[in-house]
């Protein structure tokens, strides 16, 4: 599926993601406070970010079990509808879960910040699964 056209721009305020992450590095690098788990947690969830940004422009097809499915079952999904929410839904997961990691990090500890982004990570992500399964997105 190409590019939806008219969401470049969203894209685009998408990608402001990294402004916060670069910050919150250098914050970190200058603080001598989480470094390495610093960038270890944006790796994480720029990779779910950048995935979440893509999707929302219409590149589908990194979504697992659409490339399974035969054309007859593909054709049942309002692929711009669900394209929108995921990618949507996957930025802003992954703009909270680093931002609340972060911020446990800062206040309570790295072990705290790691389970605090794995749960703020992997929920919405189960989550996402089943709302695309739901009514709203089939034709």
């Amino acid at each position: 599926m190409p590019a939806i056209e008219g969401r470049k721009k969203g894209f685009w305020l998408m990608q402001l993601f990294w402004a916060v992450v670069i910050a919150a590095i250098a914050y970190a690098y200058l603080s001598d406070e989480g470094f390495v788990y610093t960038l270890i947690a944006a790796f994480t969830i720029g990779i779910f970010q950048l995935c979440g940004a893509f999707v929302y422009l219409g590149y589908v097809g990194m979504l697992a079990g659409y490339n399974t499915m035969s054309p007859e079952e593909q054709s049942k999904y309002d692929m711009v509808k669900m394209s929108s929410f995921l990618g949507i839904f996957w930025v802003m997961t992954a703009f909270i879960s680093f931002s609340a990691s972060f911020i446990a990090m800062i206040t309570v500890g790295e072990t705290a910040a790691f389970a605090v982004l794995m749960i703020l990570l992997l929920a919405p992500l189960f989550i996402s699964v089943f709302c695309v399964n739901t009514k709203k997105f089939k034709k």
